[in-house]
Formats: C-alpha cells, structure tokens, sequence
C-alpha cells in the first residue's frame, strides 16, 4: 500500500481544503517562513488558552493569547481580528456537539454576568455590604 492509497489520505486532502477556508479568516496571510512560525506561535498559545481550566473556550482573549505566545497584542491582531476569528481558525467544529437547528438565545433574554464572586457575595452578606 503506497501512501496515496491509504484512507487517512483523503482526511488529509480534506484538511487541506478546510485551510484555504481557514486562511481567508486571517487579517495577513503569512508569506515567510517567520511569519507561518509567527502564526504557529499564536495557534499553540491559543490552544494553551483553551485548555487552561482559568481562561478556556469562553474567557479566552487576544490579551491571552499574546501573554502566553510572548508576542505583543499588535501581532496578535496583525493576524487576527478578534477572539472569535482565533477560535474559528483553531476550532472551527467547536459548535458541531449543539443539537441541529440551536440557535443561541437573544442578548436581551441571556441571564447577565453577577457582578460579585461568590466570595466577595458572601463575605457582603456576612457583614450585612450590600450595592
């Protein structure tokens, strides 16, 4: 069995099909060998980000991932317009688990943010602080 014969060939293929989509996510498509290192730099750093149980898929930003790449924030966007084009160009499946036809509730009907951690809403019921 030569190598274009085996069936993780045409994954690949696939694969490479999906970058030429993925690449029209990005702000500056590398053209040097440095500036394809740089973008690897950002994607291994984004992942980090993701699988770090503190950030992870929904507290995971640009500051973030320039943090841990130990590139500036200007970089980051030179590539990469925002947070959710960094997940597109990672994670691009990332919503295939939703049930088909999800459709994420309106901003209006979301539960919002508490404004205190659970400490500091218990430490102002403890000594009776309230806003």
């Amino acid at each position: 069995m030569t190598i274009t014969d085996h069936p993780a060939t045409e994954t690949v293929d696939a694969l490479r099909a999906n970058l030429d989509i993925l690449d029209e996510l990005l702000r500056n498509k590398p053209v040097q060998a440095r500036s394809q290192a740089r973008l690897e730099q950002l994607e291994t750093a984004a992942r980090e980000a993701l699988a770090d149980p503190e950030i992870g898929r929904d507290r995971i930003t640009t500051a973030d991932v320039a943090r841990i790449s130990g590139c500036s924030i200007g970089t980051v966007y030179r590539y990469f317009p925002d947070r959710v084009a960094i997940l597109d160009r990672i994670w691009p499946d990332r919503d295939a688990h939703l049930p088909a036809g999800y459709t994420p509730p309106a901003p209006e009907d979301r539960i919002p943010a508490p404004s205190l951690t659970l400490d500091e809403y218990e430490t102002a019921e403890r000594f009776g602080i309230h806003e």
